[in-house]
This record gives structure tokens, sequence and C-alpha cells, in this order.
């Protein structure tokens, strides 16, 4: 009962001698973003008056102490210092500010002989404590940090990596939080393997600034496939596309689709194809829903465990092939050259009734080619007028290739009937052609001629192109000189029958 007795009466005559001297107030209490430590701020209005501070932290736990008290971890005889770091290891125990809040109070003392007398110890002031995590299938970095008590601050997050520019931004502090926590999801969109380091920063209404300790986060490298491509868009023989693709096996992919798209306009019409995780080397998909004639983007799309597309591969393409008239004479192709080949060399072919391709010619660096065909209406050596012609991809060169082919649609075209009739012939012409009645023709069916006198008889018919009128009678005598009418009758290449007729003069000395 004595010893409670003379606590109180101690207890008393202190906070009597405490309230004769001014209360230090403290500004911030932070952590030194290179150190690591909590670094205390305060002021006094009149330091010329008091001899020194004491600082004191909150102990959890240490040799000699009540857990859960203020004990004094720092003891400054120097009135002009307002700023101390917390290195203080006394009581067995040091500030842990990465992993507990510690909490600060600062008190000024005056030397009274061999005693100190000190004053009332100044409102607490806390660190803050940051916590963050990376959420892989959000790809989103996810921070929170516990508020400093006894103050009402605004807070900032400060946010560097990778050895760029800082960004500082406001945290919006909600107004009943049941954890104690202040949170924010900061969400980033930036490449794989990167390292993000985040604090947080309280802004006083004193002005002074307070931050948390530094906390760094990685994320979490994710093992894309080494080899994820697709070699070749081909047209094949039942007229479907077949897409050679490689992909690896890898830990991090679940699943694996080939994306083929078609550009509508500025959007894409976009459907999928599933793939082996693993292909094991080359691997050919037949996709039977492509149109040959459309050209496509075809790439490969890897699946994380989240259900979203870790990495796409780069996008291959069809050989897509046109083919117009250009004249009465030629044919002219069109067609893309993929991408990823740089110095393209193409072979073009002429495609048979039977499927059999006729090399026409080989280009380099070019899109396009004319087919000429005036050999062929010279010679009357092609009746039917469908021409049909296939583009091979043969460049081996480009390492987006791997020495794969491609073959384009094959694309046909009809082309009109062309007839040149001659309008006279001579028997005794130097020319052996000028000494016959031939028309050069070309692209026609069912070729009929027939030759008749002005009083309408006929002399000549015949249904083989390549056989002409000598302007004889059955007997070899010659017809008189004289003017005299053709009838030419034929098909088209898609069965319309047609008619040309005139006048042709036999001319020669008799």
């Amino acid at each position: 009962m004595r010893f409670t007795i003379i606590v109180i009466m101690l207890f008393v005559s202190l906070q009597i001698s405490a309230q004769n001297l001014q209360t230090p107030e403290i500004l911030s209490v932070s952590v030194d973003t290179v150190t690591g430590r909590p670094v205390v701020k305060w002021q006094i209005n009149d330091p010329s008056l008091i001899d020194g501070y004491v600082v004191k932290r909150l102990i959890y736990d240490g040799v000699g102490v009540m857990p859960d008290t203020y004990n004094n971890v720092a003891v400054i005889d120097d009135p002009s210092v307002t700023e101390w770091v917390d290195n203080s290891t006394d009581y067995s125990t040091f500030a842990d500010p990465e992993n507990r809040i510690e909490i600060y109070r600062v008190a000024a003392f005056v030397n009274d002989g061999a005693q100190k007398k000190y004053s009332l110890m100044s409102d607490e002031m806390s660190t803050m404590q940051i916590f963050a995590d990376y959420d892989k299938c959000s790809n989103s970095f996810n921070i929170s940090s516990t508020y400093i008590k006894g103050v009402t601050p605004e807070y900032y997050c400060f946010r560097t990596g990778n050895g760029g520019a800082g960004e500082r931004f406001a945290i919006e502090m909600p107004s009943n939080n049941p954890d104690g926590k202040n949170h924010l999801d900061y969400q980033h969109f930036d490449e794989h393997f990167a390292t993000r380091s985040f604090s947080v920063e309280a802004v006083l209404s004193n002005g002074q600034s307070a931050f948390s300790p530094i906390i760094k986060l990685a994320v979490p490298e994710i093992k894309i496939p080494e080899i994820m491509k697709v070699h070749s868009v081909s047209v094949n023989d039942q007229n479907t596309l077949d897409i050679t693709v490689n992909v690896s096996e890898s830990q991090d992919v679940t699943k694996t689709v080939l994306i083929r798209r078609l550009a509508v306009g500025s959007d894409y019409e976009t459907d999928t194809l599933d793939l082996p995780v693993n292909t094991n080397g080359n691997y050919v998909i037949t996709d039977p829903n492509a149109n040959p004639s459309a050209r496509y983007d075809y790439l490969i799309a890897v699946y994380g465990e989240c259900g979203t597309p870790l990495e796409f591969s780069y996008a291959a393409q069809n050989i897509v092939l046109t083919v117009s008239a250009d004249d009465a004479t030629s044919n002219h192709l069109l067609w893309n050259n993929p991408p990823g080949f740089s110095a393209s060399a193409f072979s073009i072919f002429s495609v048979d009734d039977n499927g059999e391709r006729n090399l026409l010619d080989n280009v380099t660096m070019e899109t396009e080619y004319t087919h000429s065909l005036s050999n062929i209406i010279a010679n009357s050596n092609d009746n039917t007028g469908n021409f049909c012609y296939q583009v091979l991809l043969s460049d081996l060169s480009s390492s987006s290739s791997d020495n794969a082919v491609q073959y384009s649609n094959i694309v046909c075209v009809d082309r009109e009937p062309v007839l040149f009739v001659p309008n006279a012939i001579n028997p005794d012409a130097d020319i052996l052609d000028n000494r016959y009645f031939r028309p050069r023709s070309g692209f026609l069916n069912d070729y009929k001629m027939n030759i008749y006198n002005k009083r309408g008889e006929l002399l000549f018919s015949t249904t083989d192109i390549s056989e002409g009128w000598d302007g004889k009678n059955r007997s070899g005598k010659l017809y008189p000189p004289d003017a005299y009418v053709y009838v030419i009758t034929y098909k088209t290449s898609s069965g319309k029958t047609k008619q040309q007729s005139g006048f042709v003069n036999l001319v020669y000395q008799q």
C-alpha cells in the first residue's frame, strides 16, 4: 500500500513538473527510402528553454520490458536536434517497419541537478505498412497500406520499375475500412518479366510527407513456347486450306488454338481451331470452312490457366490469286505476297481439266503476271476458251517459312471467242498462208465455215478450223475472180451459238 502511494505521488510530481515544460509536436514519422529505417521529426516552440529530448517507441517484445509499453529508445542532449533515425537496438529489439507498425512519441527535458524534469509526451504517430501482390489473371498489382495513427493525411502511391521514371497518384481513403488498411488496386498492362517498386506517401496537414517502406514485386515469368509458328497456308488438292504449324511444349500453356481472321471493313471475322499443346514438329491442320478465294490471317494463340491468351504468334497468310481478261490476247494474274517473305519467288502454272499443272513461268519479286494468248490464237490450238491458273510460292529463304511451300487457289477465266477473218486470197501469192482463206480464231467450239457464190450455191464447207479454202472446186480448177460469201458459225465456251458472215475476194491473173 505504501509503495502504491509513493508511485502515485511520484507520478503526480512528474506531471506537475512536466506541465511547466513545452511539449514537442511530432511532425512526421517516415521510413527512409534508402536505409529502410524510421525517421522521426518534431518541433518545439523555444528550444532554448530545454536541454534535450527523449524519443519513445512502443516496444512489442524485448528483454527487460513489459510488452506494448513505450520505452526510451533515444536520449538527445542537444535541443537544436529535431530529427532522429531509429537505429536503436535497446531492449534486444529494433524497429522493423517492413513487418509491423512502429509508434513513436517525443518528450522534452531539462536538467535539474542530478535529475531530469520531463514534459508531457507528444501525441503518438506511427509508420505505415505497405502490402502488395500480383494477380496474374487480371494482370494487376494490388496495393494496400495501413493508416498513420493519429492523423488524417492525404495518401499517394509512388510506383517505379524497370529503371524508368516513377509515377505518383492519389489513393482514395475509404471512410470506413474494417481491416484498418487503405486499399488500392493498381492495374498495369506492361510486358512480362517486369519488377515494380511501390511505396505510399502520406502528405500531412503540416506539409510534411511520410513514406512507407518500399516493397518490390516481380511479375512471375511466364514460359512462352520457344517455337510457336504458322509456317504456311496452302491450298490442297481438295481445294481447302492446309495450315502447317509448330508449337513447342510449355508448362504454363493449357490450351493452344489456331485463329483465323478475315478482314471485313475495319473489323475482323474471327474463328478458332483447336491445336495440340505440343505439335512435336510441323503439324498440318485442314480448315474445311475456309474459302480459298478469300485472304485470311492465321496465327497461333496460347492460353494459360487463367483462360486468357498469353502470347500470339506472327500471322501467316494464304495466297489469293485473281485473273482478269486484259484484252483479246492476254490474261492478267494478280496475287498477294504473304507476310514474312522479303524476296519471294513464284511459279505460275496453267491447270488443265484433269488438274495437271503445266509451268508457264517463274518470277521473283513480282506479284503479277501477264499470260499472252497470241500464239494460241495464231495456231488455233485452243477451242475451249477456258483458262485455269495456280501460283506456287517457291521462295525458301524466309526464316518464317521454314522451307514450306504454298499454293494459291485455282482460278479459271472464260474467254470470249476471237475470230480474225481475211478479206482476200490469192492462189498465186508468194506467202503460203495468203493462198488460203483460213480465219485465225481462238476460244470457240463447234466451228463450221461455208463458202457460197453470189447465187447461193455452196462451194466449200469444213468443220476443221485449220482447213482453209483454196478457191478451187472439187476438180481442182479455180473459181473465177470474184467476191464470195463466207458464213462461219460457232459456239462460245458458255454454249451460246454465234454466226459471222461477209465477203472474201478471190484475186489472181487469168
